[in-house]
C-alpha cells in the first residue's frame, strides 16, 4: 500500500495543562502540530474518502486538549498520537505540543512523540 504524509500545524487548542496548582486552574492555550503517513493507493480518486478529513483531524486534537487535564505535555502528545492511530488509514503520527511561557527565560516548551501502528499479522 503507497502512502502519503498529511501534516496541520500550528493547531491552537484550551488544556488544563501543567503540574504547579496555578496551571491547573484554567485552560491555557497550547500549539499543537501533528504529522500523519496515512495509507493511500497512488491512484485514488480524487474523492476525500481516499485520505483523512482535516476537518475532522484539527477537531480531534482541540477536543482531546479541552477534555483532557493534563499534568505533562509528553501526555497531552501520547493522547492526541494514540488518537489519531483509530483511524485505519493512519500508519504513524508524529505530534508536537508547545506550551508557552512556562519558563522565565524561554519561549516555549515543546514536546514531539511518535508512535506507529503495530505490524498486523
Amino acid at each position: 500500500m503507497d502512502e502519503v504524509g498529511i501534516s496541520l500545524e500550528g493547531i491552537s487548542a484550551p488544556c488544563v495543562l501543567g503540574v504547579h496548582p496555578a496551571e491547573r486552574l484554567a485552560p491555557r492555550e497550547v500549539l499543537v502540530d501533528v504529522a500523519l503517513v496515512v495509507e493511500r493507493p497512488r491512484d485514488a480518486a480524487d474523492e476525500l474518502s481516499t485520505t483523512l478529513d482535516y476537518g475532522g483531524l484539527e477537531t480531534l486534537v482541540r477536543v482531546t486538549a479541552a477534555q483532557g487535564a493534563f499534568f505533562l505535555v509528553e501526555s497531552l502528545a501520547e493522547a492526541i498520537a494514540a488518537k489519531c492511530l483509530r483511524f485505519v488509514k493512519v500508519r504513524a503520527a508524529t505530534v508536537t505540543v508547545e506550551k508557552v511561557a512556562v519558563l522565565p527565560h524561554t519561549r516555549a516548551v515543546r514536546v514531539t512523540v511518535r508512535r506507529t501502528r503495530p505490524a498486523e499479522g
